[in-house]
């Protein structure tokens, strides 16, 4: 299977490997991570898809229930380390796949259907001249859609796959929020623990380096103007969850890479 996630050493995959205590809420159920990597989706409104929007990072987490030669259930996360109350997902077991296949022409097994998406995903960030996806939000940001989309000439677009996204319900919201939060901070504790090690080591190493690192420090500090405390993020109503931005479409080259096999010729669409 292709690299499936990210090499961050501070990756959730990491700090799960070293004997931390965090259980990610979407494992429950017996699911379990294939993918996990930070993506790049520009954001359009469904009541109005042809204005152009945002693109915005969003971290997308690929599950899979059961063994992966023989999966019973896919599921796709989409969430945002900006705005810890995004949290959309599509899933399909063999039944839900084969009414997509029927909608959308595709010509791939249920069993094929994981990796096919870690490839067009991957494909966002290696061929990202010719493919690229859109999020669309509807206005109430209970459900999106997202769509893979690939250029195979100037102007002319191919779209690839369709996926239906809900979001989620306010239990597992709020779940998702406690575990990201923990997240952050043991992430903050490791990044801390680096930097106290990279410290002793200099102050063995090299004691005047150190104290100048410290009065540079010190000296950046109270030139710089304290802002106002953040908002507890834990304490925000569900309302309160941020529209995006306005931003261009990124812009498609001419020619391209050669489509995964997954849908049937003739199915295209045209961007404006």
């Amino acid at each position: 299977m292709e690299e499936t996630t990210s090499s961050d050493q501070f990756s959730e995959r990491a700090i799960s490997m070293q004997g931390t205590d965090l259980f990610d809420p979407s494992s429950e159920g017996g699911w379990h991570v294939i993918y996990d990597r930070e993506l790049s989706f520009e954001v359009r409104s469904l009541s109005t898809p042809d204005q152009p929007g945002a693109k915005e990072p969003f971290r997308v987490k690929g599950l899979i229930q059961g063994e992966e030669s023989a999966p019973q259930g896919v599921r796709l996360e989409i969430t945002s380390e900006t705005n810890l109350w995004y949290f959309f997902i599509f899933q399909a077991d063999e039944a839900a796949y084969k009414a997509l296949a029927s909608e959308q022409k595709l010509i791939s097994e249920f069993q094929e259907f994981p990796i096919i998406l870690i490839r067009m995903l991957n494909g966002l960030l290696r061929e990202s001249q010719t493919n690229f996806a859109m999020f669309f939000l509807s206005d109430d940001a209970s459900r999106g859609r997202l769509d893979f989309i690939q250029s195979i000439m100037q102007y002319k677009f191919v779209e690839l796959l369709s996926l239906e996204f809900r979001q989620a319900a306010e239990p597992e919201l709020r779940k998702q929020i406690h575990y990201r939060f923990a997240l952050l901070k043991t992430r903050l504790a490791m990044s801390q623990g680096q930097l106290q090690d990279l410290k002793n080591l200099i102050r063995l190493r090299n004691p005047s380096l150190l104290r100048q690192i410290s009065h540079s420090s010190t000296g950046t500090q109270q030139r710089s103007p304290l802002g106002s405390p953040p908002r507890s993020v834990m304490g925000m109503p569900l309302s309160a969850r941020a529209a995006p931005s306005p931003l261009v479409r990124p812009s498609s080259g001419a020619g391209g890479a050669t489509a995964t096999p997954l849908r049937t010729p003739g199915h295209q669409t045209t961007m404006r």
